[in-house]
């Protein structure tokens, strides 16, 4: 009678435990299941913030490139933002127009005033002038130019190079005398597109 008791022991641990090995779940589809939730909250919090955060800053930003737009052709037209100006809604209309073409006048390199040759300047430049005849007579006097920026830079220590409220001083002074060797009008701006001291 124990084997028959220790069978039917056996049984109902076999019983009992397939059961139980039933309602629970295995342990990947548990970790499975939490890496499902955290992709979702995931995914739920990069939509709020896009929807909530970035979206509202585009639209902030977006009425005001349409009024600079609208303010454009107010003046083109001479409605009620060029009315609104006098002359002055012109001039602002010279300025957004004012977009030339770019000649670049390549890299000029010089030694700063007082280093003794031991530090260099190197600036790659370019000029904005106010349309493409002007800009092919630049490009054939680019020696006369490239002269005025090395005179120019060459004459500065660096302190002076280096402070950024010097350089746009400097940079306006350049303007105006590389303007002064074309005829009036023709050179709009000065670009530095590099600029390294070593």
């Amino acid at each position: 009678m124990s084997g028959k008791s220790n069978a039917a022991e056996d049984k109902s641990k076999e019983g009992g435990e397939a059961p139980a090995k039933a309602k629970g779940l295995p342990p990947m589809m548990v970790k499975m299941a939490i890496l499902f939730g955290i992709l979702v909250v995931l995914l739920v919090g990069a939509v709020a913030v896009v929807t909530f955060v970035i979206a509202p800053k585009l639209r902030a930003q977006a009425p005001q490139s349409e009024e600079v737009q609208s303010g454009e052709h107010g003046a083109a037209a001479g409605g009620e933002h060029g009315d609104a100006h006098g002359k002055g809604g012109h001039d602002d209309k010279a300025k957004h127009a004012a977009h030339g073409e770019i000649v670049e006048l390549g890299d000029v390199v010089v030694n700063p005033a007082g280093t003794g040759g031991r530090r260099y300047l190197k600036v790659s430049v370019s000029l904005e002038v106010k349309d493409a005849k002007v800009a092919k007579l630049v490009e054939h006097r680019s020696a006369p130019v490239k002269d005025v920026l090395v005179r120019n830079l060459s004459s500065r220590g660096l302190e002076e190079l280096t402070d950024p409220t010097t350089k746009e001083d400097m940079r306006e002074q350049l303007v105006g005398e590389v303007a002064s060797l074309f005829p009036e009008g023709s050179i709009l701006n000065l670009y530095f597109t590099e600029y390294v001291v070593q």
